[in-house]
């Protein structure tokens, strides 16, 4: 996918997700994944994370797949525990799902609306700190594993795939890897579940640098470096 591609999936999910005004905001990471299959590329993710008021994160990305558009907005606490989500996704304009999620009492309660008005309720119970929203695909949210230096046992929610899974997190240490033709040092962390085996590396920021799923030959690195 190509510069204009990219800006036009960034402006369908500001035009979807609109963000909050700057000075309520801290950027903290904005970048694009390049996603690879077998080597192959097939699309790419492009995201944008900020951190607002008493740590409230808020994550929104989108991508193109098989002429399908999804944009994705995600607002955590400062340990990563949903507190709202949002998930659209649009082919040739029309809609194909629109889901809403919203934490409260404990719980996430989702909705799900897919064409043909078929509608689809779930509540998915909240462990704080310990829960965490990796819908399948979605890369970037990777970002919100490692918070708090969290590591062990954690909840994944797939509130697109309607399940919840118990996975487990570790570190696995420093490692030097290639971005953008350069040599970085990242923390590389591994998360095996249910939902699937992730291996990720993040920068002394946190910030995301590359994602492998094995299982699906998928590797995704970032177009260039954090700045």
């Amino acid at each position: 996918m190509g510069p204009r591609s990219a800006l036009a999936l960034v402006a369908f999910s500001a035009l979807l997700f609109p963000s909050p005004g700057a000075s309520q905001t801290r950027l903290v990471d904005q970048g694009t994944f390049v996603v690879l299959k077998d080597g192959s590329p097939v699309l790419t993710e492009s995201f944008r994370i900020s951190r607002g008021d008493a740590g409230v994160i808020t994550a929104t990305a989108s991508h193109m797949a098989d002429g399908e558009q999804t944009a994705t907005s995600l607002t955590t606490d400062s340990l990563g525990t949903p507190l709202r989500y949002e998930l659209r996704v649009r082919k040739q304009g029309a809609s194909v799902m629109d889901l809403i999620a919203i934490a409260g009492a404990g719980r996430l309660r989702s909705r799900a609306s897919a064409a043909g008005g078929n509608e689809l309720m779930k509540e998915y119970l909240l462990v704080p700190g310990r829960s965490v929203i990796l819908d399948h695909g979605v890369l970037h949210q990777l970002y919100f594993l490692p918070l708090g230096n969290r590591s062990g046992s954690v909840q994944v929610i797939e509130p697109l795939a309607s399940r919840t899974s118990k996975a487990t997190l570790a570190a696995r240490g420093l490692e030097p890897i290639q971005i953008a033709g350069r040599s970085v040092t990242a923390t590389h962390y591994s998360l095996s579940g249910p939902a699937g085996q992730y291996e990720f590396w993040a920068d002394a920021q946190g910030r995301l640098l590359r994602v492998d799923v094995p299982a699906e030959g998928l590797s995704a690195t970032r177009e260039e470096l954090p700045r």
